[in-house]
């Protein structure tokens, strides 16, 4: 059962980064999910007395918690009058609504209706930035469609976690991995009640089917069924999905064209033949 393994890995992961790492915060998430501040809440929130530090600043997710720690006004008003601050402060575990996104690509269009952001992959001579999950597909399901969208994932502060709940074979799962501290109502947290978001993008059909000894026996149907594409979707017009592709520009900028080139040579290519090795 690769959940099960998936448990226990997760368990001993978070027991090693507080015991041997002196780690503090741990992400929860797969490899095609994107954490990144929820620009979108911030920008309605009533008040905010602290800088939100832009996607395009490397750790921006993590200088803003640490900002709200800093502030004994906790420094951002309450979203919609229903999201006290001190979730981000009072729990080691915050839980994070996604947004899923489809296989419908719409790049071009994209492109023609936010001209500006066309100079980050423009910097790179050689790259191509359609190839990036996160240029590449916009069409996203309603914040609101939690059946699409799924249930929460959680952001874990293991060094407030005492060492009696960090028992791996206890470990539930990632969505409710420490039961005392995470709760079952906030797993279909709402996107307007988070200063934080989760962007889990499906990618293409081949991507999906790539490897070859995936433990979930992926089809095509499968596929099909995880897309949103041919429901009520969000694309262009979006600000949620713009938002996050500034992080391009400040990765360039924070690392140099040189070293940006080679990190991303590959980047969003399948290596043919490899994945059955996956």
């Amino acid at each position: 059962d690769h959940r099960a393994r998936q448990r226990l890995f997760f368990g001993h992961c978070l027991k090693y980064l507080k015991s041997e790492r002196q780690q503090s915060w741990a992400l929860m998430a797969d490899t095609d999910e994107y954490l990144s501040l929820n620009y979108q809440t911030l920008r309605d929130a009533d008040d905010i007395t602290i800088d939100v530090p832009p996607i395009s600043q490397p750790g921006s997710v993590a200088a803003f918690i640490e900002q709200m720690r800093g502030h004994d006004d906790a420094g951002v008003a309450n979203v919609n009058g229903s999201l006290p601050i001190d979730t981000l402060l009072s729990s080691p575990c915050i839980q994070i609504p996604r947004i899923r996104y489809g296989s419908m690509e719409t790049l071009q269009q994209a492109d023609a209706a936010f001209p500006h952001q066309n100079q980050h992959q423009h910097q790179l001579s050689s790259f191509n930035a359609s190839r990036l999950s996160t240029w590449r597909w916009r069409c996203h399901a309603p914040p609101h469609d939690h059946r699409h969208n799924k249930i929460s994932k959680t952001l874990i502060d293991v060094s407030r976690v005492p060492d009696q709940d960090l028992v791996p074979a206890a470990f539930t799962s990632i969505h409710i991995p420490i039961r005392s501290m995470c709760t079952q109502r906030r797993l279909h947290v709402r996107t307007n009640q988070s200063y934080l978001m989760i962007r889990h993008y499906l990618g293409s059909y081949e991507q999906y089917m790539y490897r070859a000894n995936d433990a979930r026996d992926r089809t095509r149907e499968q596929y099909d069924r995880n897309d949103v594409v041919g429901r009520r979707v969000r694309c262009n017009d979006d600000v949620n999905a713009e938002d996050i592709r500034a992080w391009l520009s400040g990765f360039i900028d924070d690392v140099g064209k040189k070293d940006a080139a080679e990190l991303l040579r590959g980047a969003g290519q399948l290596d043919v033949g490899a994945g059955n090795n996956g």
